[in-house]
């Protein structure tokens, strides 16, 4: 165990785990519970303790089965004790320090948490970032983070640097045992996202701020509030730091640069002059400026512009977003699935050639009118010939876009995507051009999961 984190640990004597079948709550368990010479390791679970080992290997998408089985035997096998079910947080308040992971405030399970009086509560990020001993780039942003850490990550691969990885959902394997492993000279990528920064008390030494737009309003409470979370990013950099930060959020004047302490690198897609763009392999002027700022985080890491070149340009897909799924008969089936924000679709419609079918829908928590009016005036102004909307959100994304001028008889409202589905496949017989998934809202009134959504795409566009 790193040294910081040691001696911090050592000042209590009972630690509380929150959700130890998540991709965040899981790697701090299953490290502190193999670690000599720390207190009282103590796991919560909502799930009954009979259901806990297939909640456990639902949510273990990245890694293999008998990983998973490995870890969930050393879980229980280990001495320390969970609190499952009824017992979800017992004795809570006895705790010195309880570590959550970034959702933790959206169950309503954990809402004792929120009156807890003399008990610390930490992000497991944090935890990540005290064990580290190496450079650190984190990113966030409304829009563009997964985008972005991938360009980076690309070119840190290109540049033959060792780096560790976390990403922002549970398709990325957290390994805090590899964490520890890092050394002066290596790297590490975290993705951050608005939750783990209302926690966080601790910045990245390199910190990228995409953009910001409205959004998660539920969890933020304003829009002012939620500007200040997402500056939390930069907001306890040393004077060593490095806040690279849309140019935009300056000129907007939603980023106040006497903020930051180190240095400010604002970005746009100016940095990328004298590259050849157009081999960069995702579309869009969004992914330009994603693009810019991960060739600055490079340049920050003095890497050479060769070779940032060549790991933007050698940037692999990413899953569910803007992701080529199918082509037959004349169509091609794009799936954003990951696009929960108006904004994200925004850039998806401007990047698909010939759009002929459009699906939007879902829940949208807190969802206000106007919130899909640019959204609409994009598809108006492209003249989509159909837009399917389901889910619980549909008469609000509705509303919105015929205000914006997108013509009723071109839009159709459903139950939900599984008819939307059932419908397109009638309607898109002897059609040619593009289909594009891309729901602007989440996903849980219908599935589980975005990726139980997008895989439902899959499956149409596959067997149409």
């Amino acid at each position: 165990m790193k040294k910081e984190l040691k001696e911090r640990l050592s000042g209590y004597k009972k630690i509380h785990v929150i959700g130890i079948s998540g991709q965040e709550g899981r790697a701090v368990f299953d490290y502190l519970t193999q670690e000599q010479g720390i207190p009282e390791i103590i796991g919560h679970e909502s799930s009954l303790k009979e259901d806990f080992q297939a909640a456990f290997l639902r949510f273990s998408d990245a890694y293999t089965k008998d990983e998973a089985e490995g870890m969930l035997d050393r879980f229980l096998s280990s001495g320390a004790k969970i609190n499952f079910g009824a017992d979800y947080l017992k004795d809570i308040e006895k705790g010195d320090l309880v570590i959550v992971t970034q959702a933790w405030r959206r169950y309503k399970q954990n809402a004792p948490l929120l009156s807890l009086e003399g008990v610390e509560i930490i992000q497991a990020i944090e935890i990540v970032m005290m064990l580290l001993d190496c450079r650190t780039v984190g990113v966030t942003g409304t829009a563009g983070k997964s985008t972005t850490t991938a360009f980076i990550a690309s070119i840190l691969h290109q540049a033959k640097k060792k780096f560790y990885f976390s990403g922002n959902d549970r398709e990325n394997k957290w390994d805090l045992f590899e964490a520890e492993k890092m050394e002066p000279t290596d790297v590490a990528l975290l993705e951050i996202s608005h939750r783990h920064l209302m926690d966080l008390k601790a910045s990245p030494d390199i910190a990228v701020l995409t953009n910001i737009y409205p959004h998660h309003l539920d969890d933020a409470g304003s829009f002012e509030n939620y500007v200040r979370i997402k500056t939390n990013i930069f907001r306890f950099q040393d004077n060593q730091g490095k806040a690279i930060v849309n140019v935009n959020l300056i000129k907007d004047k939603l980023i106040d640069n006497t903020e930051i302490k180190g240095s400010l690198i604002a970005f746009s897609a100016n940095a990328l002059r004298g590259m050849d763009v157009e081999k960069i392999p995702f579309k869009g002027e969004h992914n330009l400026m994603n693009a810019a700022a991960g060739y600055l985080v490079g340049k920050a890491l003095e890497i050479d512009d060769e070779t940032i070149e060549a790991g933007i340009i050698n940037t692999k897909p990413l899953k569910y977003r803007m992701e080529e799924v199918a082509s037959k008969d004349g169509l091609t089936f794009w799936n954003d699935g990951k696009s929960s924000d108006p904004l994200a679709t925004i850039e998806a419609v401007k990047s698909v050639p010939e759009l002929v079918l459009l699906f939007l829908g879902g829940v949208r928590e807190g969802g206000k009118p106007g919130e899909f009016l640019e959204l609409g005036k994009e598809i108006a102004s492209r003249d989509i010939p159909k837009v399917y909307i389901g889910g619980k959100t549909k008469e609000l994304v509705y509303n919105d876009l015929i205000e914006a001028g997108v013509k009723k008889d071109s839009i159709e409202l459903k139950d939900g995507f599984k008819d939307a589905f059932a419908s397109a496949s009638t309607y898109l017989k002897g059609k040619t051009g593009s289909v594009l998934f891309s729901p602007s809202c989440q996903s849980f009134d219908e599935f589980k999961d975005y990726r139980e959504r997008a895989e439902a795409f899959n499956d149409f566009a596959n067997s149409y």
